[in-house]
Parts: C-alpha cells; sequence; structure tokens
C-alpha cells in the first residue's frame, strides 16, 4: 500500500462528524481522508403537509424529491470537504 487511507462515516451530524474528521486528521497527519456517507432513501415522502408512500408519487414528484435530496446530500458533502480542506493547510 502506497498511501495510507482513513474511511471516515459521516451523516447529517455536523458536530460530531466534524469532532471525528479533526480528530482523524489529528491522529493521521499523512493520511488520504475518505469520506463515505450512504444515503438510505425514505419509503415516505413530503407531500401536502404530510407524507405519502414514494411508490403512489407520480415521475415529475418523485424526481423534484431526489433532486432536492441530491442537492442537500451534495451541500452536506461540501461543508465537509472544505474542513478537509482547512487540514491541509494546517
Amino acid at each position: 500500500m502506497d498511501q495510507e487511507e482513513v474511511h471516515i462515516a459521516v451523516g447529517k451530524n455536523f458536530k460530531r462528524e466534524k469532532a471525528n474528521i479533526l480528530w482523524a486528521a489529528a491522529n493521521f497527519p499523512r493520511a488520504t481522508l475518505v469520506l463515505v456517507n450512504v444515503h438510505w432513501p425514505s419509503k415516505w415522502m413530503p407531500f401536502m403537509g404530510g407524507e405519502l408512500l414514494y411508490k403512489f408519487a407520480d415521475e415529475k414528484e418523485k424526481q423534484m424529491h431526489r433532486d432536492k435530496q441530491t442537492e442537500a446530500t451534495v451541500r452536506m458533502l461540501l461543508q465537509y470537504k472544505s474542513l478537509c480542506d482547512t487540514r491541509e493547510v494546517m
């Protein structure tokens, strides 16, 4: 193995995940940090103030819901990535 990698599971709780990332960066200063996020889609989606089973929604509603989830996940991962980028400056 040429370079050491540390895999870190990240989720929606930024405070807790930030602590894990900073700990890994401090304890493995030469390692490449690999962020891992597993998205498990919900069976339910918001609909008119309530929830609707995903399988009963039409394709347009499903696509809009998937797009919103994707955007939220990308924003979350960019936040973690910026934290890792500052590590390289340290």
